[in-house]
Protein backbone atom coordinates (compact mmCIF):
# COMPACT_ATOMS: atom_id res chain seq x y z
CA UNK A 1 0.00 0.00 0.00
CA UNK A 2 1.31 3.20 -0.71
CA UNK A 3 1.18 6.67 1.32
CA UNK A 4 1.96 9.62 -0.96
CA UNK A 5 2.87 12.94 -0.03
CA UNK A 6 4.41 15.96 -2.53
CA UNK A 7 8.02 16.61 -2.14
CA UNK A 8 11.13 17.25 -3.84
CA UNK A 9 13.18 17.12 -1.08
CA UNK A 10 12.83 13.81 1.52
CA UNK A 11 13.25 15.62 4.51
CA UNK A 12 11.65 14.39 8.06
CA UNK A 13 9.46 17.30 7.95
CA UNK A 14 8.27 16.44 4.79
CA UNK A 15 8.15 12.74 5.19
CA UNK A 16 5.84 12.91 8.63
CA UNK A 17 2.17 13.14 7.04
CA UNK A 18 2.48 10.06 4.53
CA UNK A 19 4.21 8.17 7.92
CA UNK A 20 1.25 9.05 9.88
CA UNK A 21 -1.27 8.16 7.56
CA UNK A 22 0.53 4.83 6.75
CA UNK A 23 0.65 4.15 11.47
CA UNK A 24 -3.30 5.10 11.02
CA UNK A 25 -3.79 2.80 8.30
CA UNK A 26 -1.74 -0.18 10.14
CA UNK A 27 -0.65 -0.49 13.58
CA UNK A 28 -2.90 2.78 14.83
CA UNK A 29 -6.04 0.38 13.80
CA UNK A 30 -5.45 -2.25 16.96
CA UNK A 31 -7.86 -0.21 19.70
CA UNK A 32 -6.42 2.15 22.63
CA UNK A 33 -3.64 3.17 20.39
CA UNK A 34 -1.67 6.26 20.68
CA UNK A 35 1.04 7.86 18.54
CA UNK A 36 3.68 9.93 20.52
CA UNK A 37 5.90 12.50 17.93
CA UNK A 38 9.39 12.64 19.72
CA UNK A 39 8.99 10.73 22.52
CA UNK A 40 11.59 11.91 25.13
CA UNK A 41 13.14 9.53 27.99
CA UNK A 42 16.04 8.72 30.05
CA UNK A 43 17.51 5.11 29.87
CA UNK A 44 20.19 4.81 32.68
CA UNK A 45 22.82 8.32 32.00
CA UNK A 46 21.64 8.26 28.39
CA UNK A 47 18.70 10.50 27.41
CA UNK A 48 17.36 9.54 24.02
CA UNK A 49 14.28 10.75 21.97
CA UNK A 50 12.60 8.45 19.34
CA UNK A 51 10.81 10.11 16.21
CA UNK A 52 7.35 8.24 17.15
CA UNK A 53 6.22 5.97 19.16
CA UNK A 54 2.70 3.61 18.83
CA UNK A 55 1.49 2.49 22.11
CA UNK A 56 -0.91 0.04 22.33
CA UNK A 57 -0.34 -3.52 22.98
CA UNK A 58 3.13 -3.04 22.45
CA UNK A 59 5.39 -0.18 22.45
CA UNK A 60 6.91 0.20 18.97
CA UNK A 61 9.51 2.98 17.37
CA UNK A 62 9.61 4.22 14.59
CA UNK A 63 13.07 6.05 13.42
CA UNK A 64 13.33 8.35 10.52
CA UNK A 65 16.37 8.88 8.34
CA UNK A 66 16.14 11.79 5.55
CA UNK A 67 18.65 12.69 2.75
CA UNK A 68 19.22 15.64 5.33
CA UNK A 69 20.28 13.42 8.02
CA UNK A 70 23.97 14.14 7.69
CA UNK A 71 25.06 12.34 11.42
CA UNK A 72 21.66 10.04 12.20
CA UNK A 73 23.37 6.96 10.44
CA UNK A 74 25.99 7.25 13.18
CA UNK A 75 23.71 7.72 15.78
CA UNK A 76 21.80 4.89 14.55
CA UNK A 77 24.82 2.73 14.69
CA UNK A 78 26.27 3.90 17.80
CA UNK A 79 23.36 4.97 20.03
CA UNK A 80 20.21 4.42 19.04
CA UNK A 81 19.97 1.22 18.32
CA UNK A 82 21.60 -0.18 21.66
CA UNK A 83 19.26 2.52 23.96
CA UNK A 84 16.00 1.66 21.73
CA UNK A 85 16.33 -1.60 22.28
CA UNK A 86 16.27 -1.23 26.08
CA UNK A 87 12.88 -0.17 26.00
CA UNK A 88 11.01 -0.84 23.02
CA UNK A 89 8.98 -3.97 21.84
CA UNK A 90 9.43 -3.02 18.02
CA UNK A 91 11.61 -1.11 16.63
CA UNK A 92 11.98 0.30 13.01
CA UNK A 93 13.32 3.16 10.86
CA UNK A 94 11.84 4.82 8.15
CA UNK A 95 14.58 5.99 5.31
CA UNK A 96 15.22 7.27 1.92
CA UNK A 97 16.58 5.45 -0.63
CA UNK A 98 20.04 6.86 -0.19
CA UNK A 99 20.29 5.75 3.13
CA UNK A 100 18.55 2.11 2.69
CA UNK A 101 21.56 -0.59 1.89
CA UNK A 102 23.48 0.94 5.03
CA UNK A 103 20.72 0.86 7.50
CA UNK A 104 19.90 -2.68 6.33
CA UNK A 105 23.03 -3.59 7.33
CA UNK A 106 23.48 -2.08 10.46
CA UNK A 107 20.34 -2.83 12.36
CA UNK A 108 19.51 -6.01 13.54
CA UNK A 109 18.09 -8.41 11.92
CA UNK A 110 14.84 -7.84 14.24
CA UNK A 111 14.17 -4.13 13.38
CA UNK A 112 11.47 -3.01 10.89
CA UNK A 113 13.16 -1.47 7.60
CA UNK A 114 10.53 0.74 6.00
CA UNK A 115 11.76 2.88 2.85
CA UNK A 116 10.70 5.94 1.46
CA UNK A 117 10.59 5.72 -2.06
CA UNK A 118 8.23 7.90 -4.50
CA UNK A 119 7.10 9.61 -1.83
CA UNK A 120 5.45 5.90 -0.73
CA UNK A 121 6.17 3.90 2.69
CA UNK A 122 7.16 0.95 1.73
CA UNK A 123 8.15 -2.40 3.80
CA UNK A 124 11.39 -3.61 3.14
CA UNK A 125 11.37 -5.90 6.33
CA UNK A 126 8.63 -6.53 8.94
CA UNK A 127 10.13 -5.92 12.75
CA UNK A 128 9.62 -9.18 14.88
CA UNK A 129 9.33 -8.81 18.93
CA UNK A 130 12.33 -7.46 20.32
CA UNK A 131 13.56 -9.79 23.40
CA UNK A 132 15.86 -7.87 24.42
CA UNK A 133 14.36 -5.16 26.76
CA UNK A 134 15.57 -3.94 29.77
CA UNK A 135 13.14 -3.95 32.55
CA UNK A 136 14.62 -1.37 34.47
CA UNK A 137 14.60 0.91 31.11
CA UNK A 138 11.37 0.30 30.73
CA UNK A 139 10.35 0.85 34.49
CA UNK A 140 12.31 4.50 34.13
CA UNK A 141 9.37 5.56 31.73
CA UNK A 142 6.84 5.85 34.47
CA UNK A 143 6.51 8.77 35.63
CA UNK A 144 6.60 9.95 39.44
CA UNK A 145 2.83 10.03 40.15
CA UNK A 146 2.43 6.59 37.36
CA UNK A 147 5.76 4.98 39.86
CA UNK A 148 3.80 5.54 43.16
CA UNK A 149 0.54 4.51 41.90
CA UNK A 150 1.95 1.12 40.48
CA UNK A 151 3.62 0.31 43.09
CA UNK A 152 1.12 1.08 45.85
CA UNK A 153 -1.44 -1.23 43.53
CA UNK A 154 1.10 -3.68 44.91
CA UNK A 155 1.05 -2.90 48.20
CA UNK A 156 3.66 -0.72 48.68
CA UNK A 157 2.74 2.65 50.55
CA UNK A 158 4.93 5.32 51.08
CA UNK A 159 7.19 5.91 48.56
CA UNK A 160 5.53 8.60 46.90
CA UNK A 161 8.58 10.77 48.81
CA UNK A 162 11.20 9.16 47.30
CA UNK A 163 12.61 10.51 43.96
CA UNK A 164 11.75 8.75 40.40
CA UNK A 165 15.49 6.48 40.02
CA UNK A 166 14.48 4.65 43.78
CA UNK A 167 10.93 4.25 42.59
CA UNK A 168 12.48 2.87 39.51
CA UNK A 169 14.46 0.59 41.11
CA UNK A 170 12.15 -0.42 43.64
CA UNK A 171 9.42 -1.12 40.54
CA UNK A 172 12.31 -3.69 39.18
CA UNK A 173 13.13 -5.50 42.28
CA UNK A 174 9.06 -6.11 43.13
CA UNK A 175 6.90 -6.34 40.09
CA UNK A 176 6.78 -8.34 37.47
CA UNK A 177 7.65 -7.07 33.87
CA UNK A 178 4.30 -7.94 32.28
CA UNK A 179 2.82 -5.11 35.34
CA UNK A 180 5.22 -2.62 34.15
CA UNK A 181 4.89 -2.72 30.87
CA UNK A 182 1.44 -2.23 31.58
CA UNK A 183 1.11 0.50 33.24
CA UNK A 184 3.79 2.12 30.82
CA UNK A 185 1.34 1.72 27.79
CA UNK A 186 -1.31 2.94 30.10
CA UNK A 187 0.07 5.88 31.06
CA UNK A 188 0.99 6.50 27.50
CA UNK A 189 -2.62 6.22 26.46
CA UNK A 190 -4.10 8.46 29.50
CA UNK A 191 -1.32 10.80 28.55
CA UNK A 192 -2.41 11.34 24.40
CA UNK A 193 -6.49 11.22 25.81
CA UNK A 194 -5.98 14.18 28.13
CA UNK A 195 -3.38 15.97 25.24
Amino acid sequence: MAYMTATKNLLDKHMRASIHTFLNDTVMKEPDSVRIDELCFRAGAREGRCDIVVANSLLRCYEIKSDGDTNGLERLSKIQIKLYGQLMDTLSVIVTPKHLASVKRRVPSFWGVYSYENHSVVEVRRPTLNIGTSVRAVAGLLWKDSAVHLLEQHGIIGAGRKNKDYLHDLITKTIDYTKIHQAVLLQMVAHRRSA
